[in-house]
């Protein structure tokens, strides 16, 4: 009994460590700096996300509810583990600029909170012009441009939902992802 309680003691100290080992590198990140997407809706056509539900989920750096929010995908993504969903994690710059220091904030957090699927620091631009602007008539003005967001995208790389549910919400949120998926 000692040796199993010792054994199952030693691959938890393992796992950690292994966990703690992981590098931004170890993740799909994109820096849009040079502004190469101008919409959001262009990251729905990469082909990763080709005949895939995806979830998408801007936040900011700073914002204490969209990082707190980060602690529920892992239930979210063991839920849908063997199912074709994508997760789309789309930073928000914090101004016009493009600033360094908020990008290697960002990577941290990135492997702070093991945040698998694609990541990226959108352009202010695309941010602005290419998610808010673009579909001002999905919010109201106190909504625009207030993070956390939440969308789900169809199979066809549409938008169906701006207000999705948070992935606190669970089953909410499960059975809209499940929804979607049974859509021919």
């Amino acid at each position: 009994m000692k040796k199993h309680f010792l054994v199952i003691i030693g691959m938890l100290l393992f796992c950690e460590i292994t966990y703690a080992q992981k590098s931004i590198a170890d993740f799909e990140i994109i820096e849009d700096s040079t502004n190469i997407y101008k919409s959001i809706d262009d990251f729905f056509t990469l082909d990763k996300f080709k005949g895939k539900v995806i979830y998408v989920d801007v936040w900011g750096t700073r914002c204490g509810p969209c990082i707190k929010e980060f602690e529920y995908h892992k239930g979210l993504k063991e839920k849908f583990k063997d199912k074709s969903v994508e997760f789309l994690y789309l930073c928000s710059p914090y101004s016009m600029d493009w600033d360094q220091q908020n990008v290697e904030l960002w990577k941290k957090l990135i492997v702070k909170h093991n945040l698998e699927g694609l990541n990226v620091f959108m352009s202010p631009y695309c941010y602005m012009d290419g998610f808010f602007e673009k579909y001002s008539d999905k919010y109201t003005e106190r909504e625009k441009y207030g993070i956390p967001a939440y969308l789900l995208v169809n199979k066809n790389g549409q938008i169906l939902n701006f207000k999705a549910p948070r992935p606190s919400s669970k089953n909410e949120l499960y059975d809209e992802i499940e929804s979607l998926l049974n859509e021919k």
